[in-house]
């Protein structure tokens, strides 16, 4: 099983075809939540689990990517965490080292 925090899955997509940027998937424990009254309980709680979370590292600082809590919501697999950056870095020459 894995650690909190330890990297499963990197990358690389590059920023205005110019700046090399990290992308990772962590596993992580815990789901943050939202806080949001208005959110449902699902979203709003905090979840305990088995999550994969995509960091993305920021074009100002390109070889860092933030800690797992910083970079939103998690997936449910390792599988569903990959289509989600591949989604979200589609036009981004996304390319996985790992």
């Amino acid at each position: 099983m894995a650690r909190p925090g330890e990297v499963l899955k990197a990358g690389h997509w590059t920023y205005d075809g110019k700046i090399r940027c990290r992308v990772e998937i962590q596993f992580a424990v815990m789901r943050p939540g939202s806080g949001d009254d208005q959110d449902a309980p699902e979203w709003r709680d905090d979840q305990e689990g088995n999550w994969f979370v995509v960091s993305y590292s920021s074009p100002t600082d390109p070889d860092r990517c933030p800690p797992m809590w910083i970079s939103g919501q998690g997936c449910a697999s390792l599988e569903e965490a990959t289509a989600q950056a591949e989604a979200t870095l589609r036009n981004c020459d996304l390319k996985w080292d790992t």
